[in-house]
């Protein structure tokens, strides 16, 4: 059994429409993410990001926690994102160009562009749950109804770091947990 009794605190994290790409629609109360078939009418702004939405708040130090329902959706990616991260090309996926993520594409895991083999499909998560260590420079993706590591980035991060999310199946939003709710 789980003799762990840490209680996660889950960080309020909410998503921040201006950096949304014009294929998201992000819901009125920022919790949530649609893939849209067309593309949105989008004002261009320095925020917004070619792919994917980030969080409203940024983290540079302590450590965070973020739970990411995403049910029957097909094509996830989730991570974080440096500061600095040129957001009007496609970034790169490797902590190299700051950008740590974890991925569902078409029903394979990836951590980046490297497949990740180990997640058996009948046990696909429905919730991801992201927990930083900014100080010890750790990113894991958990899947907490098995209580496993999915993914794990080490190595540090050099500047503050962004949430990111971005969705290409139209049909199942990816939904954010607001802190201290968690549905298990």
């Amino acid at each position: 059994g789980n003799t762990d009794n840490t209680k996660i605190i889950l960080s309020p994290v909410t998503l921040d429409p201006d950096t949304a790409s014009s294929k998201l629609l992000v819901s009125q109360d920022c919790t949530s993410v649609q893939c849209v078939e067309m593309n949105l009418h989008v004002s261009d702004n320095p925020k917004r990001l070619h792919d994917g939405v980030l969080a409203s708040q940024g983290f540079s130090s302590g450590v965070h926690c973020w739970d990411v329902e995403v049910g029957d959706n097909n094509n996830w990616t989730l991570g974080v994102m440096g500061e600095t991260v040129n957001r009007k090309k496609l970034c790169k996926m490797n902590a190299k160009n700051r950008f740590w993520c974890f991925r569902n594409v078409d029903g394979k895991y990836k951590k980046g562009k490297k497949p990740v083999s180990d997640i058996d499909s009948n046990e696909r998560p429905n919730i991801i749950r992201l927990e930083q260590d900014f100080d010890k420079g750790e990113l894991r993706f958990i899947d907490p109804s098995r209580n496993r590591s999915l993914c794990t980035y080490t190595g540090g991060f050099p500047e503050k770091v962004f949430p990111y999310f971005c969705t290409g199946d139209a049909d199942t939003p990816l939904s954010l947990f607001p802190a201290n709710t968690l549905k298990v």
